[in-house]
C-alpha cells in the first residue's frame, strides 16, 4: 500500500510538473521538488498510523476479554441473586403459614 501511494504521488507530480512546464511556469520545478520531499513524510505518517491501528486492535482485544469476564461474573451473580430471592420467598411463605422447619425446643 505505501509503495502504491508513493507511485501515485510521483505520477501526479510528474503530470503537474509537465503541465506547468508546458504552460511556461517557472516554479514548476520547485513544486515538483516539494512533492518529492513529502513522500518520505507520508511514508512515516502511514507507518505511524499502522502502529496506532495495531495498538488500538490490541486494546480492543483486551477490552473484549474483560467484557467477557465481566459478563460471566454478572451471569453468576444473577444466578446467586435468583437463588437467594427464591430462598427468601420460601422462608417468608413458611413464616406466614405458621409452619416452622425447626422442632420446638425441649422445654415446651
Amino acid at each position: 500500500m505505501p509503495n502504491l501511494l508513493a507511485r501515485c504521488l510521483l505520477q501526479n507530480c510528474v503530470k503537474i510538473w509537465a503541465t506547468a512546464i508546458m504552460m511556461n511556469k517557472p516554479n514548476a520545478l520547485c513544486y515538483r521538488i516539494n512533492i518529492m520531499a513529502e513522500i518520505p513524510d507520508l511514508q512515516q505518517r502511514l507507518d505511524d498510523l499502522e502502529i496506532h491501528i495495531t495498538h488500538q486492535d490490541s486494546v480492543i482485544q483486551e477490552l473484549n476479554e474483560v467484557t467477557i469476564q465481566q459478563w460471566a461474573a454478572i451471569e453468576k451473580l444473577t444466578g446467586k441473586l435468583e437463588f437467594l430471592k427464591n430462598k427468601l420467598q420460601a422462608a417468608e411463605e413458611s413464616m406466614e403459614s405458621g409452619e416452622t422447619q425447626e422442632p420446638p425446643p425441649p422445654h415446651y
